[in-house]
């Protein structure tokens, strides 16, 4: 049995914007949101 780890950071880099950056043993991906 394994735990799979996940780490999830939200910056804002801006007023109204953020940063998404989600880390997984498989993979990483960062997303813009820009909120209105």
């Amino acid at each position: 049995y394994e735990t799979k780890q996940r780490t999830f950071t939200l910056d804002e880099v801006a007023s109204g914007t953020y940063i998404v950056n989600v880390q997984t043993d498989e993979t990483s991906f960062s997303n813009k949101i820009v909120v209105h």
